[in-house]
């Protein structure tokens, strides 16, 4: 569910199509609904989707997705609860999981999956404990990147950049033991 797009301030409004045939209204319907559950980080594979447009279909388009942002919107502060209150003031999970996922293919790289309903992902939002309420919060940025570099499962071993520091800790190491003040 990753996305190297820009993210873009949730919309609040919802225009309706030109006047189309029903298949263009379906398809623009469900991409609309698509680009609302990505947006919110909410797993919904295409058939879920097709549902939720048919169940609307005798409706207005924009009730339809209306009622689609709702229920994603509910979803996505179920699936991430620290993260509800922002949700609830209408910022998009993607907006917040962003610079998360820019640490991570800053260290992994840039083609790097990403899938924030992995438990192994989900740790950047729930992976520390807020000390007044004793519950998951949101690792700092700091913390996610060591995560990514400590963890094996993200697979930081395997990037040039630990080939690069391993062999330059070598090198100093080697430098050190044979006289040299490093390099």
């Amino acid at each position: 569910m990753s996305s190297n797009e820009p993210i873009q301030p949730e919309q609040t409004q919802v225009q309706e199509p030109e006047a189309a045939d029903d298949s263009t209204n379906f398809l623009h319907t469900y991409f609309a609904m698509k680009d609302i559950a990505d947006a919110n980080q909410v797993p919904m594979d295409s058939q879920a989707i097709g549902h939720w447009v048919d169940a609307h279909q005798d409706g207005k388009h924009s009730d339809a997705v209306q009622a689609f942002a709702d229920y994603a919107k509910q979803m996505s502060m179920g699936l991430y609860p620290t993260l509800a209150p922002q949700i609830q003031a209408g910022i998009p999970v993607r907006a917040l999981m962003e610079p998360y996922r820019l640490v991570a293919q800053n260290v992994l790289g840039q083609n790097t999956p990403i899938d924030w309903s992995q438990p192994h992902w989900n740790k950047a939002i729930t992976g520390q404990v807020d000390p007044n309420t004793n519950r998951s919060a949101p690792m700092s940025l700091e913390a996610w990147r060591q995560q990514l570099i400590s963890d094996p499962v993200y697979g930081y071993q395997n990037t040039q950049a630990a080939v690069d520091n391993t062999s330059s800790f070598l090198d100093q190491l080697d430098g050190l033991f044979h006289g040299q003040r490093g390099q």
